[in-house]
């Protein structure tokens, strides 16, 4: 494993970034190569290298066509920049960290801060959602050419002048795609910028006034409400529904449709082109809870069978579910209980119908309130929640009296998990396993963020992530960590 970030030259012998391409190819002879080619790049030092192109592609593959890198270079090479980057803010982030705890912050300064951070995360998610699909563009505006010239092939010599005419239209779908799309790019990286700015002068203005005071709240508050108030973008990035139909109405795809049949006359009007189609991969799912049905009972109780409906959604992608309750009573309506079954347990009935049955018995005569939450990945990595359902289980005279069979309240524990098990699974479903190990335990003690924690939490390596998942101090102090 290559060392952490570190500034300074030195001697060769302790050069970090002479060193950390060691650690990476292991051939002084081509490390050696690199390592000049990056010097007469202005690249001397590791830490110059990571700030210079650690998050930027563009300039990654400039970079690569400096070094004259081969395939499998670039792959070990583009490792090293992510994992030496991350290395880099995990680094940068306890330094802030440990500044921050060193002042007393009052929880609306907290809400206001923990607000823009998740909005400036949102933010680059967007952004690098919008740089994505201007790689699709180039993409669809192809294969809508090569649909044009199978069709227009087909036809008389006459419908040539139209075949002309309709690649100059996708030319200038293209172009203008291109451009709104970019332009839409550096929107979000001004607005994060502004976003940026903004915690700067919150943070300043809590290190100026150091003593908790509804005057400072105030202008924290009228800081980021101005932010706010001058951003529009803001009200898009901070709902999920608005966010949808923002990603929507800026990835819709091109495509061709045909007259048929044509005759001669029509042929200077066949073909038309629609800029309008919508890109599956780029919609946001939902989810709805349905309907809740009475499975296995006993004398005090009975066993549920929980049904939801997810649109936009593929049964080939990865969620994690999350079945939520709690006892409708005033009394214990704060106290709900989350369970995340394994994806065994939850069942695809259709395409958009699932049902997961609960391990939890419930009693009768009390009236229960549940939803469900999934985590998605695509387009953007998220917790969507279903609409709340009040179900009371009521005892039945027609169904047959069985032996008592006790309930057994929160018996959601999973197997423990272990480097052996991980061992025999491939990457992406090692961090599934974790993850849907993770979800529940954050998901107790930061319900509205445990998503995207868990999201952040994966980029670790498996390793710390076991340890993690067996000592919850060292988990607390993550969650701590991401939430600062």
């Amino acid at each position: 494993m290559a060392s952490p970030v570190e500034t300074g030259g030195g001697e060769e012998g302790t050069d970090p970034l002479r060193q950390c391409l060691r650690d990476t190819f292991n051939d002084d002879e081509m490390v050696n190569s690199i390592y000049f080619k990056l010097q007469e790049q202005g690249l001397s030092d590791l830490e110059t290298l990571i700030l210079g192109v650690g998050e930027d592609d563009s300039l990654l593959q400039e970079l690569y066509a400096e070094l004259q890198l081969k395939a499998g270079t670039k792959i070990k090479f583009n490792a090293m920049i992510k994992r030496q980057t991350a290395l880099l803010q995990s680094k940068q982030s306890q330094q802030q960290t440990e500044q921050v705890n060193m002042i007393a912050i009052s929880v609306p300064e907290q809400q206001q801060l923990r607000r823009l951070q998740d909005t400036l995360q949102r933010t680059n998610e967007v952004q690098k959602l919008l740089q994505s699909y201007t790689n699709r563009v180039e993409q669809d505006a192809d294969d809508t050419k090569t649909k044009i010239d199978e069709k227009i092939n087909e036809i008389v010599e006459a419908l040539h002048q139209r075949q002309a005419a309709l690649k100059s239209l996708v030319d200038e779908w293209k172009a203008n795609k291109l451009e709104s799309t970019n332009a839409e790019i550096a929107n979000m990286q001004k607005y994060a910028q502004d976003i940026k700015q903004c915690i700067n002068n919150i943070n300043s203005a809590i290190h100026n006034d150091q003593t908790i005071s509804k005057s400072r709240e105030t202008k924290v508050k009228h800081t980021a409400q101005k932010l706010y108030d001058n951003n529009a973008d803001f009200e898009v990035l901070d709902d999920v529904q608005a966010l949808q139909k923002y990603i929507m109405a800026k990835t819709k795809s091109i495509g061709i449709r045909w007259t048929s049949p044509i005759s001669v006359d029509a042929v200077s009007a066949f073909g038309t082109i629609d800029t309008e189609e919508l890109v599956n991969e780029y919609q946001v799912p939902s989810i709805t809870l349905s309907d809740i049905i009475e499975t296995e009972g006993s004398d005090q109780g009975c066993h549920l069978q929980i049904a939801f409906t997810v649109k936009n959604f593929s049964s080939s992608q990865k969620a994690l579910f999350t079945v939520i309750y709690a006892e409708a009573d005033d009394d214990a309506k704060d106290e709900s209980v989350s369970w995340t079954p394994d994806e065994a347990e939850v069942e695809a009935v259709t395409d958009e119908r699932y049902t997961v049955n609960t391990k939890d018995g419930f009693e009768y005569n009390k009236e229960y309130v549940f939803k469900v939450s999934m985590l998605v990945s695509m387009p953007l990595e998220m917790v969507l929640e279903s609409n709340m359902m009040k179900y009371t289980v009521q005892p039945s005279s027609k169904r047959r009296r069985r032996p008592s069979v006790p309930i057994q309240q929160h018996a959601h524990s999973m197997n423990p998990l272990t480097a052996e098990m991980l061992g025999d699974a491939k990457p992406a479903e090692q961090k599934r396993l974790i993850g849907e190990r993770l979800f529940p335990k954050i998901h107790r003690v930061e319900p509205r963020l445990a998503g995207k924690i868990v999201g952040m939490l994966l980029e670790m390596d498996n390793t710390e992530l076991l340890v993690l998942l067996s000592e919850e101090r060292a988990l607390m102090n993550k969650i701590n960590e991401a939430l600062a």
